[in-house]
């Protein structure tokens, strides 16, 4: 009876209550979204900070296929209207623990050369109403570059 409880005590200390623990994907290094988190890179892909940016830092990823570019903003920040390209989808889902909304689509322009887009607003602190810090993130892609996507947002870590 004593092993049984000290057995479950061990089991309910072991768990997070959160959500699961963000993960690099095989062969990917970890980089660092200045004032935010880290963040998965892939093989070949370089992660940068952005000459002069306006008002938040900005990195930028750049990858075989695909192009992120992230800005940390304490600024509150929505989704892409659905005007901004066809096949318009929006979601919600755990990021570390902190809700992230997510819209993707496809560019207006047929010769846009990556025209898959998604975009991610990520509200790692406080809350979306200019109170907080907010992530966010425009990811553009082709065909062969999109798979990145989902590891990439699944990397991000606070604790970076």
């Amino acid at each position: 009876m004593r092993l049984a409880v000290i057995l479950g005590f061990l089991a309910l200390a072991g768990c997070s209550g959160g959500s699961p623990q963000p993960r690099l994907s095989q062969g990917w290094s970890a980089g660092v979204v200045e004032g935010c988190c880290s963040i998965g890179i892939p093989p070949g892909a370089k992660l940068a900070p952005a000459a002069d940016p306006i008002d938040d830092p900005v990195t930028l990823l750049r990858g075989s296929g695909f192009e992120a570019m992230i800005t940390v903003t304490s600024m509150g920040t929505g989704l892409p209207l659905p005007s901004s390209g066809t096949d318009y989808r929006t979601a919600t889902r755990a990021l570390d623990g902190r809700e992230a909304r997510i819209a993707s689509f496809v560019a207006p322009d047929a010769s846009d050369r990556l025209p898959q887009k998604r975009h991610v607003v990520w509200n790692f602190e406080g809350r979306n109403d200019g109170t907080g810090r907010t992530l966010v993130m425009s990811f553009a892609c082709r065909q062969e570059g999109c798979a990145v996507f989902e590891p990439l947002i699944a990397s991000l870590d606070l604790a970076g």
